[in-house]
């Protein structure tokens, strides 16, 4: 077993890179963030005005305090990601969301038993993509409260 010696473990696993890390990196406003935003019903940290609130601290988040989505809007010089022009063809369109699903469930498989909970999470993934690029399989973003309700209420999953 000549060159087995040699062998390390773990020697041929991808590492993450720097540009990834940057990607999914925060504003300084995430690391700050305290339980008054989940003891306090009212929506004091949103500045956007589409905010509602959620269950849990993480999904109490606004659109102006994630730096991906900031950007985003700022070309456009939105209050709100919501407003965006590609917000609705890209999140809420039931074309492009079943077109999207496609996609995932030829890698992924399907897993869904419900429409509306396809297209809701389609329509989750579909915002990450948009403002963040293909992340990964584990890495996970908070995704702004004004956006978990836009996607929640939309009426085209019907």
């Amino acid at each position: 077993m000549a060159g087995v010696s040699n062998a390390e473990p773990y020697m041929f696993e991808p590492q993450k890179s720097q540009s990834l890390q940057s990607k999914v990196s925060q504003s300084p406003v995430l690391d700050r963030m305290n339980s008054s935003r989940l003891s306090d019903t009212t929506t004091f940290w949103c500045k956007c005005g589409c905010c509602k609130h959620m269950d849990t601290e993480n999904e109490n988040i606004c659109c102006t305090e994630i730096h991906n989505v900031s950007l985003k809007m700022s070309s456009n010089n939105l209050p709100c990601i919501s407003n965006h022009p590609g917000f609705r063809p890209v999140c809420l369109d039931k074309d492009s969301l079943q077109t999207a699903h496609h996609n995932y469930r030829e890698l992924f498989g399907d897993h869904f038993n419900d429409k509306h909970e396809q297209y809701r999470y389609t329509a989750y993934r579909q915002f990450v993509r948009w403002c963040w690029g293909c992340l990964g399989r584990s890495i996970r973003v908070p995704l702004p409260s004004c956006v978990v309700n836009k996607i929640s209420c939309n009426p085209s999953r019907s």
